[in-house]
């Protein structure tokens, strides 16, 4: 099961939190209009990598980034109204 944790912003000052890039949906399979279903690509990406992500993140829309372990991504700017497609949990 997905857990939403919401939208942050990496702090600028700072190393990056999330530092894999995995996964590329900016491609011909992004939907625009449903840009949950790329999250969820994302989410299924990461799972196939094979690696120990227990947390990713999607940025400019369709860059998949992650990092092994349990990063914490509190250490992130929350920034609620960066979200393209709302605050609904997955299931």
């Amino acid at each position: 099961m997905l857990e939403y944790l919401g939208c942050w912003i990496d702090d600028p000052t700072k190393k990056r939190i999330l530092t894999d890039f995995y996964s590329n949906r900016r491609g011909k399979d992004l939907d625009w209009h449903n840009l949950r279903e790329t999250v969820l690509k994302c989410a299924s990406d990461a799972v196939k990598s094979g690696k120990d992500y227990h947390l990713f993140g999607v940025q400019f829309f369709g860059e998949c980034y992650a990092k092994e372990g349990e990063p914490d991504y509190k250490k992130m700017k929350a920034a609620p109204k960066a979200c393209s497609w709302g605050t609904s949990s997955f299931s």
